[in-house]
């Protein structure tokens, strides 16, 4: 995918065509916000680290988000079927768990260390036996085999964030 600008200055990458759901079929932008330095993207998809110059940014990937969704669909449709007292009662439960999902799998992220952003003095990487090991301060990180992220990338992800990490310790 190519970083394109706009006649307005605004830096977007042109995502393709995508059917929408209640507007058919449109065209699909992602709106760059950050310069990014390197990327490592799961293998099936279920997460993204994104390396900038000054932040690791941790991004659930679309498999993920499309997994959350199906869940809480299935729970909405199963809760639907039900009438009297029974229906009421699992109508509640589904409710309160459909709007929970997000926030359970926020919370199990933030125990693994990830949240949205991380400051580059917070994060450590290696690269050792074919797995890229990420650590952000005070949690014990995540662990990707060469089954989830290309080996040679994940090398490269770990030069470049160590080079970075060095460069803002020295600033700092």
């Amino acid at each position: 995918m190519v970083e394109r600008i706009s006649e307005e200055g605004i830096r977007y990458i042109h995502l393709g065509s995508h059917e929408l759901k209640g507007l058919g079929h449109q065209e699909v932008y992602e709106l760059v916000w950050r310069d990014e330095v390197a990327r490592i993207t799961t293998n099936e998809g279920r997460m993204n680290l994104v390396l900038t110059q000054d932040a690791l940014v941790v991004e659930l990937g679309k498999a993920v988000q499309e997994q959350v969704q199906l869940v809480r669909k299935l729970l909405s449709n199963r809760a639907g079927r039900r009438r009297g007292i029974r229906g009421f009662l699992a109508n509640k439960t589904m409710g309160l768990l459909e709007r929970r999902i997000p926030q359970m799998v926020d919370r199990a992220l933030f125990q693994a260390g990830f949240g949205l952003e991380h400051r580059l003095t917070d994060v450590t990487a290696s690269f050792h036996r074919n797995t890229l090991t990420v650590r952000i301060r005070g949690h014990r990180g995540i662990r990707l085999g060469s089954k989830d992220v290309d080996p040679r990338l994940a090398t490269e992800f770990v030069a470049k964030l160590t080079q970075l990490r060095n460069d803002a310790l020295a600033r700092s």
